[in-house]
């Protein structure tokens, strides 16, 4: 199935009015890897609250993305700030499709080599991803969301997240990324999963290094705190709870 569905997505064509690559994918992600497409939306709407927050408090973090040279700029194209960051970042797994066989080792540590196949994703999704006209703008995002924000770790080596226009959105990315890893108790079953308050101590400690230097204060604003810890016990608990009524439907149906 791994094979079909792989061979299927190398051939994509779009189609005016018809399936576009983004909902093709994730349904394709659905049925091979739910977890995969649990924790896509679950970064993608931590990615978005972050930056209706950041855009609120914060809009001049925003001069540079593409079509943005001034805070007016910025707050005149928020809806689509928005927009870009929530679908580039559901987005950002799509490499994955092809090595889910290997995603799927639990109970025992990586081999180098398979490491290695998993560190490859953010390439081969980029490279999906900038085929296509629809999702082409999202290919940066799919590489670097997980280099670090001062570029001196973190993979792929040669990707300079700095020289990106999304640096922005890449920077929170990577956030809703690792904060979704970290706290997820039932998709990555390799995890005892941690509270929103530990991995905020966690990116107090990569500040300025892994992470963006503002991100903490970001995250310890109350209205937002308050809205992540909510998408990270309900909210993700609803995706969850989607995510098997859909499988049972398309199980039903066929």
């Amino acid at each position: 199935m791994l094979e079909y569905y792989s061979r299927i997505i190398e051939r994509f064509i779009d189609v005016p009015s018809g399936v576009d690559l983004e909902d093709f994918v994730m349904q394709c992600i659905a049925a091979i890897h739910p977890p995969t497409y649990v924790l896509s939306h679950m970064e993608g709407q931590i990615s978005e609250c972050l930056c209706y927050h950041l855009l609120r408090t914060e809009p001049e973090r925003f001069i540079g993305f593409p079509g943005c040279d001034s805070v007016e700029d910025v707050l005149a194209k928020k809806d689509e700030i928005l927009h870009f960051t929530y679908h580039a970042t559901l987005c950002h797994d799509f490499g994955k499709i092809n090595i889910i066989d290997t995603i799927f080792v639990y109970g025992r540590k990586l081999l180098d080599m398979e490491f290695n196949i998993i560190r490859s994703h953010p390439v081969m999704g980029a490279e999906l991803l900038a085929a296509h006209q629809g999702t082409r703008t999202y290919a940066d995002v799919a590489r670097g969301h997980h280099r670090w924000h001062n570029d001196k770790g973190g993979y792929p080596e040669d990707f300079i997240t700095a020289n990106s226009p999304y640096k922005i959105i890449l920077d929170l990315a990577l956030c809703a990324d690792c904060m979704d890893a970290a706290t997820d108790m039932v998709g990555r079953s390799y995890n005892k999963g941690k509270t929103l308050h530990d991995y905020i101590n966690e990116l107090k400690e990569g500040a300025g290094t892994r992470y963006a230097a503002w991100l903490p204060e970001l995250l310890e604003r109350k209205e937002v705190y308050e809205d992540l810890e909510y998408m990270l016990t309900q909210g993700r608990a609803d995706i969850y709870r989607n995510t098997y009524k859909l499988l049972r439907s398309v199980q039903e149906k066929a």
